[in-house]
């Protein structure tokens, strides 16, 4: 009697022993079948070229809140804490989410707002309702243009920021709003412009894939009232905004405008 270990050996050198063809023949191999990850369509720099003449076809700037914030820009608000910073950027959202006016500055039209309130969304209803009543606005146009992601995105996460572009487009957002930008860096070295300038590519990647404005509300150093931290922000961003605030009284301060005027103060 043939032994079971005989016929293996021997069925092994027989491929075309009935009995024993590989059922896998005629499926084809798995790393045949996969998808190569799509490339981003890159233009050539020499494409990208601009003569003088093209330079007068760019759309100029447009504002959101005149004098204050964009459209499509970048902008960082700092102040010291207690300087009404979270106060005046409830304001300026509503304002924006209204198409009304905020504190003498022309909101040219409604737009939607995408407020990520980083440090916990407790008392910002109350904060939304004051300031409705304080402007006369019916806090009833605000539902589907206001936006509350009641947790930080973490700028020095992938997942989180695919997740924002992804959430800001289909929102159609006008405005997004960091406050505060410390809690959305985590993991971020501070000081570092390294590591800031991680934060702040970010930020432009969001920016550019949903052509918004994008506000990042900080804290100021103990000295001055300049953002703490790396000052990377500072020549990055598109407008740099200063509060002081104390005793129902605030001095925004706009230290830079890249290309309207700037260097002016507003009393509030």
């Amino acid at each position: 009697r043939q032994s079971v270990a005989s016929i293996n050996d021997s069925s092994a050198g027989n491929p075309e022993m009935p009995g024993h063809e590989d059922p896998y023949t005629d499926l084809p191999h798995p790393a045949d079948t996969l998808d190569e990850p799509e490339r981003p369509h890159r233009i050539p720099l020499r494409k990208r070229l601009l003569r003088l003449s093209d330079l007068a076809t760019l759309p100029a700037v447009e504002p959101l809140v005149d004098g204050i914030i964009y459209r499509d820009t970048l902008a960082q608000l700092a102040g010291a804490p207690g300087s009404y910073k979270s106060f005046a950027t409830v304001g300026l959202s509503v304002a924006v989410a209204a198409g009304e006016n905020w504190e003498g500055h022309r909101v040219p039209r409604a737009g939607k707002v995408v407020y990520v309130a980083a440090e916990g969304a407790t008392g910002l209803r109350a904060r939304i309702l004051a300031y409705c009543e304080l402007s006369r606005i019916n806090p009833e146009i605000l539902e589907g243009r206001l936006f509350i992601l009641p947790c930080p995105i973490q700028l020095g996460e992938l997942v989180d920021v695919a997740e924002a572009i992804e959430l800001v487009q289909e929102v159609g957002a006008d405005l997004l709003v960091l406050d505060t930008r410390a809690r959305c860096t985590v993991g971020l070295e501070e000081n570092s412009a390294t590591e800031q300038g991680k934060a702040i590519h970010s930020l432009e990647t969001i920016q550019a894939a949903a052509h918004c404005a994008v506000l990042s509300v900080h804290h100021s150093a103990r000295s001055g009232n300049a953002g703490r931290g790396s000052n990377s922000w500072d020549g990055a961003v598109w407008s740099d905004l200063r509060l002081e605030g104390s005793d129902l009284m605030a001095k925004l301060h706009v230290e830079k405008h890249k290309d309207v005027p700037a260097g002016i103060d507003y009393h509030y």
